[in-house]
C-alpha cells in the first residue's frame, strides 16, 4: 500500500512450486517491484572509488538527500522504520531520481521497538528472519538494542558521508569480546 514517487512500488508476490533433487516439493517466492532503469548508489560510490572522480556535485548530493528524506519521511508518517537505509538499497530511475528499495526488512513501530541481537559478523533480527551485515546501522542497532525510525536518519548521515567522501564511512571490526565495534 505504499505510494511515494521516492520509494519502489511493490507489485506482488509469485510463487513457484519445483522439484529438488531428493524429488521433494519446495517452493521458490518471488518479490515483484517497479523496474528502476539504473543502477544503485553503490554502484555509483564504486564506480567513483574506481575511476577516482574526485567529488560528487553538490547539488547532486542535496538533491539525493532530499529525496531519501521525502520517502523517510513518508515511512515514518506510516509508522515504518526501513532499517537498512544504506547505498545498495537506494537505486536510481531514468531521470536519476532516487527510489528507496529494501522494503522487504520494514518494521512497524508505533509502539514497540525493534530488538536484534547480534550473532558473529551478522545482525539478526529477532522479529524477522532476515540477517544482513550493516556498515551503515546505527549504533543502537550494531549493539542489539532497541531501535526506531531515528537509526533511518543515523544511516542516512552515514550515506550523505559516503557521497562526500570516498569510500564506506566506517570500518567495522570485532573487539576481544566478539562484539562488533566500529573504527
Amino acid at each position: 500500500d505504499l505510494r511515494h514517487k521516492n520509494i519502489i512500488k511493490y507489485y506482488g508476490l509469485i510463487e513457484q512450486n519445483i522439484q529438488n533433487n531428493n524429488n521433494q516439493n519446495e517452493k521458490n517466492y518471488y518479490l515483484i517491484y517497479e523496474y528502476v532503469d539504473n543502477d544503485s548508489l553503490s554502484k555509483l560510490l564504486k564506480n567513483k572509488s574506481d575511476s577516482y572522480i574526485l567529488l560528487i556535485p553538490e547539488y547532486f548530493i542535496i538533491k539525493i538527500m532530499k529525496q531519501i528524506l521525502s520517502g523517510l519521511k513518508y515511512l515514518h508518517y506510516e509508522n515504518l522504520a526501513h532499517g537498512n537505509i544504506q547505498p545498495s538499497s537506494l537505486y536510481f530511475d531514468k531521470n536519476y531520481n532516487i527510489k528507496i528499495g529494501g522494503l522487504d526488512l520494514l518494521g512497524l513501530y508505533e509502539d514497540d521497538l525493534f530488538k536484534k541481537d547480534i550473532i558473529n559478523d551478522d545482525v539478526l533480527f529477532i522479529n524477522d528472519h532476515y540477517e544482513y551485515f550493516g556498515k551503515y546501522c546505527s549504533p543502537e542497532m550494531l549493539r542489539g538494542e532497541e531501535w526506531n525510525n531515528k537509526a533511518d536518519i543515523f544511516s542516512l548521515g552515514l550515506v550523505i558521508i559516503s557521497l562526500m567522501s570516498s569510500g564506506d564511512p566506517i570500518i567495522l571490526s570485532k573487539d576481544q569480546n566478539n562484539k562488533i565495534k566500529r573504527i
